[in-house]
């Protein structure tokens, strides 16, 4: 997306996460105020060939040298500037196409992240965290407790890198230090409600048919354009049908497809079959950055930062929302990472907490409601205190017995009087308040939601942060 900083003093930032969808862009009011002349482009034309490229064109070179365009950040890395030495040399009227890349043998790691335009990273590097991680946690039970500190508790992540950075850099309403400030200097706790992996951006696990140009308008994606020259190439026999049967047809999910359809059409099936590795490509990348870095965080901050497990961290899981998440995310792993990878990640997502307590007086939570709990059940991971505080929908659960087993829980644990905070379903950018206003959820898929949990809550909904 693009933050165009401060409309009054007429500077603007602007931020491209290189990964995202033309569709981001479609919110943006400040694009009018400049016409779309500080817009960065994003390559389209070359995209189902591997080769997503980045255009900058004669308007915005001349702007951001004349320091219209301050900063430039990319890949899901806050924080990094692109040097005015390092622009490339452009034709002023048209930019150039990269060259199709040939069929050829297993790419490199790093021609993988060149292609997909997140870093994909070695295996070490993501072993050392799985690993630095599970030393620190993997010889404790299900439940943590944390001191009792303000407490920010952090909606589902779901693979957006940019969440920890935000999240550090914002000053909460009433402060004027930064919550990294407040958490160097021992004032807070940071608990994150968990779902670290897995986007929930339909179009970074499928090729759409559609996508949204910077105007909002719907236009044929580089799928749909593939469909299209299919159609063309295929004459009247399947002029008429229509694009959910023949993306079908091409993707295998249909067996009714015509006879010699898969043969005749073999170089632009392999096209989408190319594109879609693409888009497995960076999920995995986003994941497995945005997880270790989370880790990592943990590790750094370990008294005052807790992890809890979502229904979504588990490598070895059958996790099925938007695609067979899991599925996938285990197969770009043996492609690309040696045999022993899932295993150790898999330590890493057995360490994560069921449930954190502060004090006396805060849980949380990934979710709960399925049943009520006893301590030792949570502290020794039961596959019923799994199933709870995981899978629990409770928005679908009898008011009646969500209550019984919210009351029975907290006495169990010992917390009668503690408030509960939750993530795993949406909520319409709002909170949902359930238990007499003590069983409180936040959970956006669009945006970053913190709860800032002070002593004296008496109004939660002013407490929800929406960055």
């Amino acid at each position: 997306y693009c933050d165009f900083g401060n409309e009054r003093s007429g500077i603007y930032d602007v931020c491209l996460l290189m990964d995202l969808p033309f569709s981001y862009f479609r919110d943006l009011k400040a694009i009018k105020r400049t016409g779309g002349d500080l817009i960065l482009e994003i390559g389209r034309e070359s995209d189902i060939y591997g080769n997503e490229a980045l255009y900058l064109n004669e308007k915005n070179i001349q702007a951001f040298q004349n320091g219209i365009i301050k900063t430039v950040f990319h890949e899901e890395k806050l924080g990094h500037r692109i040097r005015k030495e390092a622009l490339p040399e452009l034709d002023k009227d048209k930019a150039p196409i990269p060259e199709k890349k040939e069929s050829g043998d297993k790419p490199s790691t790093q021609e993988v992240s060149k292609e997909a335009g997140v870093e994909l990273k070695t295996s070490d590097f993501y072993k050392k965290s799985f690993q630095a991680f599970e030393k620190l946690r993997g010889n404790e039970n299900g439940l943590e407790h944390l001191e009792n500190r303000r407490t920010i508790v952090v909606s589902d992540v779901h693979a957006r890198g940019s969440f920890l950075p935000q999240l550090l850099k914002s000053v909460p309403e009433g402060d004027t230090q930064t919550i990294e400030s407040l958490l160097k200097n021992n004032e807070i706790n940071i608990v994150f409600v968990g779902d670290y992996v897995h986007s929930e951006e339909m179009s970074f696990w499928e090729p759409m048919r559609y996508e949204r140009d910077m105007n909002g308008k719907a236009v044929r994606s580089e799928f749909g354009i593939l469909l299209d020259k299919i159609k063309k190439d295929g004459g009247s026999e399947i002029a008429s049908v229509d694009d959910r049967t023949l993306k079908h047809w091409v993707t295998g999910e249909a067996k009714d497809a015509p006879p010699g359809f898969k043969e005749k059409h073999k170089e632009n099936i392999a096209l989408f079959k190319k594109q879609k590795e693409l888009l497995m490509k960076k999920e995995l990348a986003r994941s497995l950055n945005t997880f270790t870095d989370i880790l990592d965080f943990k590790v750094k901050y370990p008294d005052n930062v807790a992890l809890c497990r979502g229904n979504h961290d588990d490598v070895q899981g059958n996790v099925i929302k938007y695609n067979d998440e899991s599925k996938h995310m285990r197969g770009a792993m043996k492609k690309y990472f040696d045999e022993d990878f899932i295993e150790v990640m898999h330590k890493a997502d057995e360490a994560l907490s069921l449930m954190v307590t502060v004090g006396n007086d805060k849980v949380i939570s990934h979710t709960m409601g399925n049943s009520s709990l006893t301590k030792s059940g949570i502290e020794s991971r039961t596959k019923e205190a799994n199933i709870t505080l995981k899978w629990s929908d409770n928005r679908k659960i009898e008011k009646e017995k969500l209550e019984k087993n919210f009351t029975e829980t907290l006495k169990n644990l010992g917390m009668r009087s503690a408030t509960w905070v939750i993530g795993h379903r949406p909520t319409e950018g709002s909170i949902r308040i359930q238990c007499d206003g003590r069983l409180l959820q936040i959970n956006d898929n669009k945006k970053l939601v913190y709860l800032d949990l002070n002593k004296d809550m008496k109004d939660y909904k002013e407490k929800v942060n929406f960055l």
